[in-house]
């Protein structure tokens, strides 16, 4: 079967193996929702414009492993942007993936615009925190961490029949802010808000993966490395 999305005229599904993710692509703030075989459903990846966007969608389409949605700069708003949801091959083992690439550019020529997303976990799992270091060097475990780009690299929330991965590419921590707390049920984290003028693009990639069982610090590893050793999108 073939790695895709099917797009109605109100949602895109794709069928991973025993895995059922759905997208809304006019409602961004509902964000990716996973069903997991046999068990409670993830929505992950909810996006929210800062300030309030009216959403008026330029274009929606599959192209391949890709659901592409661009929301337009109407007068009312301060910037455009556009959510790219790429289907991943498994991860790992029966297990789901997806990466989100952000874009966003302003017709303005002095405008602060910002991406919110928020990820919730099923049953009020709490959520572990880890930063490029402890993912690369083992700093958790005791290890000097080298130097790297610092704010959060990943969101873990682990139970015995499933595990939630949420990460950032490296590039892009440094622009991320984290008002939730550490181990809250609901993480959210802030894109950009910095200085943007007319004809400046900037981007974000994210990856959340679902995977069975629970992972232990060397899988969480793998699956980090997987990411940033994989190659950047060509456009966004």
């Amino acid at each position: 079967m073939a790695l895709t999305w099917k797009l109605n005229k109100t949602q895109a599904v794709a069928n991973v193996g025993n895995w059922e993710a759905t997208v809304t692509p006019v409602k961004p703030s509902q964000g990716l929702r996973v069903l997991v075989p046999s068990s409670a459903a993830w929505q992950v990846l909810c996006v929210a414009a800062e300030p309030a966007h009216s959403l008026p969608p330029e274009e929606i389409y599959v192209r391949e492993t890709d659901l592409i949605s661009r929301f337009d700069q109407s007068p009312k708003d301060q910037f455009a942007f556009q959510l790219n949801w790429r289907l991943l091959k498994e991860p790992a083992p029966r297990g789901f993936g997806v990466e989100l690439w952000v874009s966003i550019q302003t017709d303005l020529l002095d405008s602060t615009p910002v991406i919110s997303l928020t990820s919730r976990s099923p049953g009020e799992l709490a959520w572990k925190r880890l930063t490029h270091a402890e993912l690369v060097d083992g700093a958790s475990d005791g290890q000097a961490p080298s130097t790297g780009p610092f704010g959060p690299a990943a969101f873990v929330a682990n139970s015995d029949e499933h595990t939630g991965v949420w990460m950032i590419e490296p590039s892009d921590q440094r622009q991320v802010h984290c008002p939730s707390s550490p181990e809250d049920a609901e993480q959210q984290i802030q894109l950009f808000g910095q200085f943007m003028e007319k004809g400046v693009i900037r981007r974000a990639r994210l990856r959340f993966c679902l995977v069975p069982g629970a992972l232990q610090h060397d899988d969480l590893q793998q699956l980090y490395a997987a990411f940033c050793n994989s190659p950047l999108p060509l456009t966004a």
